[in-house]
């Protein structure tokens, strides 16, 4: 499952050291000093052919720096070129001297995982590991991996570890959605795979994934339209208890118990927002909710509101 490129890294690798050898090299169409710096910024800004000609240009020029050939694995995994981003994150992770760095390995398991060489990929999440101990995205990572192979289980169990440590990691937090989106036709599946979407699409790495955002509104809107009986019964007879006579404050946190079921429920959130007001919540609240719901149903016009 593709993990948001926030696990990923851009790295900078300008320094007095490499701009002294710069001196030393040969000519070329682009001057290495300068195929660097360019090659960094065709990569922020999305051009990732213009960065892989540059990079190779830079790489050529400074054959032991662990950084360039990062960079040029970059440009190659996010330009879908992923047998050259597997050889250069493998050159880069071999030349790396920090003990404790692990994007270069990172970077190498992602291009195997997308070439479905899932022993691969988990071979160098377990190298990372070894390095840097159990992080999240490592966690995640090896998570993915084992949902290649279709052990849910094991995938779970390493999801769950990952959440443990930071419930708001954004890789874990998406595969943890994709993971129990595909098991939706099971309650418990369904109210976990709704929440963890919900949830990453407020995450600042919803915004910069793009391709995962998408994912996780489509896996969202799916679950809203595609709700168990069994998970619909038990809302609507919360909604119902709900409406029974409470107070604005009773009504409205079981209105929110009947969410934590299922946060794809857009209807419930209109019911939920709409009593805001009535428990004694301003108007400020009320909008940013709204502007909440926005970010999660984005056609839907009940929650637009004017940008504060």
């Amino acid at each position: 499952m593709p993990m948001p490129r926030s696990s990923l890294r851009f790295r900078t690798v300008l320094s007095a050291g490499l701009l002294a050898l710069a001196f030393l090299t040969g000519c070329s169409r682009v001057p290495p000093e300068e195929a660097v710096s360019r090659g960094q910024q065709a990569l922020l800004d999305g051009d990732y052919e213009l960065a892989i000609d540059l990079l190779e240009t830079a790489a050529k020029a400074y054959p032991d720096n662990a950084v360039v050939y990062y960079n040029l694995g970059m440009a190659n995994l996010l330009g879908k070129h992923n047998r050259a981003a597997e050889n250069a994150f493998l050159k880069s992770s071999t030349l790396e001297k920090r003990p404790e760095e692990t994007s270069a390995l990172q970077g190498l398991a992602e291009a195997r995982r997308r070439r479905g060489n899932f022993e691969g990929a988990s071979a160098a999440y377990r190298a990372a590991i070894q390095k840097s101990y159990r992080k999240p995205d490592l966690l995640a990572g090896l998570a993915a991996c084992e949902m290649g192979y279709g052990m849910t289980g094991t995938a779970s169990g390493y999801l769950n570890e990952a959440l443990a440590i930071d419930p708001k990691n954004p890789v874990a937090v998406f595969n943890d959605a994709i993971l129990h989106s595909r098991r939706a036709s099971e309650y418990f599946n369904q109210t976990r795979a709704a929440k963890q979407f919900f949830v990453f699409l407020g995450l600042p790495a919803a915004d910069e994934n793009p391709e995962q955002r998408e994912t996780a509104l489509r896996g969202l809107s799916e679950l809203n339209k595609n709700r168990s009986v069994e998970l619909q019964e038990e809302i609507d007879e919360m909604v119902m208890r709900a409406y029974s006579g409470n107070t604005p404050a009773l009504r409205l946190k079981l209105l929110g118990e009947a969410l934590d079921l299922d946060r794809s429920n857009a209807e419930l959130w209109e019911r939920f927002i709409a009593n805001l007001g009535y428990a004694g919540y301003p108007q400020s609240r009320i909008d940013e909710a709204r502007r909440n719901c926005a970010r999660r149903f984005p056609d839907d016009p009940r929650f637009q509101v004017s940008a504060p």
